[in-house]
């Protein structure tokens, strides 16, 4: 049988495309009208752009926030959750003093997906454009030390136990976690937290607030048969209303902007700080080899956290392996 239309990673787009296994699609980018740039969130598209071209059309998103307990930081005076890195340390400690709890969990040396968000958000780009690694620029490093200095207050565990983030918040062992959809609706079904926790914007570092942009894309594989009827079918699937009803069905985000506009998404406190979210997030380096570098990047952060090695040290160390990999093509 053969396929018209892949839903793909939107963090495969660069192998793909250097797969040659997908087909250009920047000329119905420009003429299908339901397949607009502007109708989609900026960085739907800019996941797909290579150069000056689009290999597919946006479908999917998954970006993350921060869970948090209410009822822990209102404890500790807080009614609204910080908005820059500097408050949430300070909030985090204030939760500290006031409740006993360990505010953080960082799970960023078992997920590359939240790790990048915190060099993205103090303005590293981990990988340029032109294939260049920075993992041992300032930008990362500040990253870095930043999450260092949540283990040296005693704010977050150097070392985790294996338990999943969300059943730590919902066993109130943790103040605040990064998290996605799926831990929301974990949240949602235990009755006894009802009223306690809530959904918040990533805090902004010093460049910006973003979350890495994950989630998937509706691609056209280059051995399709009828690509007449992939792109029927992407325009029908990336419909409002079809989007609407994926997403009743399944709980996945839709990369359409006038989806969000809907009651269903715009009224609810949860999904809403999604879609906000979404507005303020970043796309990996599209550069092949971006799977086995964030791998090996949660690997030296694994190091980071455990408090024995030099942060400049195992960052050189991160972006020769990372440099390596990516002049090796």
């Amino acid at each position: 049988m053969h396929k018209y239309v892949i839903q793909t990673a939107v963090s495969r787009t660069a192998e793909l495309v250097d797969a040659d296994a997908i087909i250009d699609m920047t000329d119905y980018v420009n003429s299908v009208d339901g397949f607009a740039t502007d109708k989609f969130f900026e960085a739907s598209y800019e996941s797909l752009r290579i150069g000056d071209s689009y290999y597919g059309v946006p479908w999917i998103v998954d970006v993350y926030c921060m869970l948090y307990r209410t009822d822990l930081f209102e404890q500790a005076g807080y009614t609204e959750f910080p908005t820059t890195w500097e408050e949430f340390y300070d909030a985090c400690q204030a939760v500290k003093d006031a409740t006993g709890v360990t505010p953080y969990y960082i799970g960023a040396a078992d997920n590359y997906n939240e790790l990048f968000c915190y060099p993205f958000q103090s303005g590293s780009e981990v990988v340029t454009e032109d294939r260049v690694a920075v993992f041992n620029q300032p930008e990362y490093i500040n990253a870095m030390e930043y999450l260092n200095s949540f283990y040296e207050a005693g704010l977050a565990d150097r070392v985790t136990d294996g338990v999943a983030s969300y059943v730590k918040l919902t066993n109130g062992e943790i103040a605040a976690c990064f998290g996605g959809v799926w831990e929301t609706t974990q949240l949602a079904e235990v009755e006894e937290l009802e009223g306690k926790w809530a959904v918040a914007l990533w805090p902004a570092g010093p460049a910006n607030n973003n979350s890495v942009y994950a989630g998937s894309n509706l691609v056209i594989p280059s051995w399709t048969t009828n690509e007449e009827a992939a792109v029927s079918l992407i325009e029908f699937l990336t419909r409002t209303e079809n989007q609407l009803q994926y997403q009743e069905l399944t709980g996945s985000l839709p990369a359409g902007i006038e989806a969000w506009e809907d009651e269903s998404l715009a009224n609810d406190p949860v999904l809403s700080v999604f879609g906000e979210q979404i507005a303020h997030a970043q796309p990996f380096p599209k550069v092949p080899e971006i799977e086995e570098i964030g791998i090996e990047a949660t690997s030296s952060y694994e190091r980071i956290s455990v408090g024995e090695e030099d942060i400049q040290t195992v960052c050189d160390e991160m972006n020769v392996f990372a440099q390596n990999l990516l002049d090796s093509e």
